[in-house]
Order: structure tokens, then C-alpha cells, then sequence
């Protein structure tokens, strides 16, 4: 069982508020489709992601975030490198600001107003079957990136994945990490 974390840091959120989130564009690297979920708060598919936890990198929080809501194992693509004295930590592919929806009261969370999300989006690989965690998710689903269009979606996601896709079949055979953090050896390929 994957543990429920919270953010004690944002215990009183207001319109100007901005939220450090990391997300993750997750494409089975076999067949092309990307990893969806259908949010409760805005009630459109989008990349798993969420807040980005204390004492957490926002790689580590993107990975946690998917298998939070998907009980999907992905991994970020990355390219390691070897820091003496220091562990290396992949860097987001795309950073953006996002305005996120105001959200009702829910059991053991205070309502939101309207707030802005700094997400920090990171590009992985996985694959197998998901499983919602239907009190963060209404659904998981993989995806033609062809179809994007045809699913209730933030106008940028089609453009966003096709680009992920993109990045990630020109840089196939560089190195990636199973985890991140430098706790693992690097690997070849995707």
C-alpha cells in the first residue's frame, strides 16, 4: 500500500498561492500510448502528478504521484552523470505554470480557492496494466497519443505528448535510471 502524504506546508491556500507540483508524461515505450488519469478536481485527463512533498525532490515526488494514482512503476528518462561528492537528480523536461481549479471541501481536506501550480513535468517509461485510486482519480487509462484530442483535455496536452514522444524516441539508447535520486546504477535504453 502506497502511503497518503500531505502537504502541512500550504495549510491555508488563497488565489495568489503557488504550489511547487511535478507531473509525469508516461509512455509505454512498446506501443506509443500514454498514461492518463481523470482528475476529481478538474474533471479532465491529465498527466499523473501532484504537490511535491517536504524533504522530496520533484522527480521523486512525479514517481511517487504516478504510482499514487495509477499503481503504475514508471521511470524517468533521464541522463545521469557521475558527481563526486553530490547525487544526481533528474532535471524536468518542461517547467510551467498552471492555473489550478478551486476545489471543494473533502473528507479531511479544507476547501481551495483558484490557485497557481509551478509543475515540474518529467518525462518516463512504463508499462502493465493501472489501477485508479479512485480518491485522487475518477479513471487511468492508456492512450493512442493520436486520440488525446478525442478525451476531455487541457487544450496543451495533445501538443505536450506528441512533443514527449518526440524527445523521447530521439534520445532513445541514452542512459536512464530504474529509480531516482543516483541510487541505481544507470542502464541503456529505454
Amino acid at each position: 500500500m502506497v502511503a497518503h502524504h500531505t502537504r502541512p506546508e500550504h495549510p491555508h491556500v488563497t488565489q495568489t498561492s503557488r504550489h511547487l507540483t511535478a507531473s509525469m508524461v508516461v509512455i509505454d515505450p512498446d506501443t506509443h500510448y500514454v498514461l492518463m488519469v481523470h482528475h476529481n478536481a478538474t474533471g479532465k485527463w491529465v498527466f499523473p502528478g501532484g504537490h511535491v512533498d517536504p524533504d522530496e525532490t520533484p522527480g521523486e515526488a512525479a514517481v511517487r504521484e504516478v504510482l499514487e494514482e495509477t499503481g503504475v512503476r514508471a521511470r524517468i528518462v533521464g541522463r545521469p552523470v557521475v558527481l563526486h561528492g553530490m547525487i544526481w537528480h533528474p532535471s524536468p523536461w518542461l517547467t510551467a505554470e498552471i492555473l489550478a481549479p478551486a476545489k471543494p471541501e473533502r473528507p479531511g481536506k479544507p476547501a481551495e480557492p483558484q490557485h497557481w501550480h509551478i509543475d515540474q513535468l518529467f518525462i518516463g517509461t512504463a508499462t502493465g496494466p493501472a489501477t485508479p485510486r479512485l480518491d485522487e482519480v475518477q479513471a487511468v487509462r492508456w492512450v493512442p497519443i493520436d486520440q488525446l484530442d478525442r478525451l476531455d483535455v487541457r487544450d496543451e496536452v495533445p501538443g505536450v505528448a506528441r512533443e514527449a514522444l518526440a524527445w523521447l524516441l530521439t534520445h532513445t539508447g541514452t542512459p536512464t535510471t530504474q529509480q531516482v535520486g543516483g541510487r541505481q546504477l544507470p542502464r541503456k535504453g529505454i
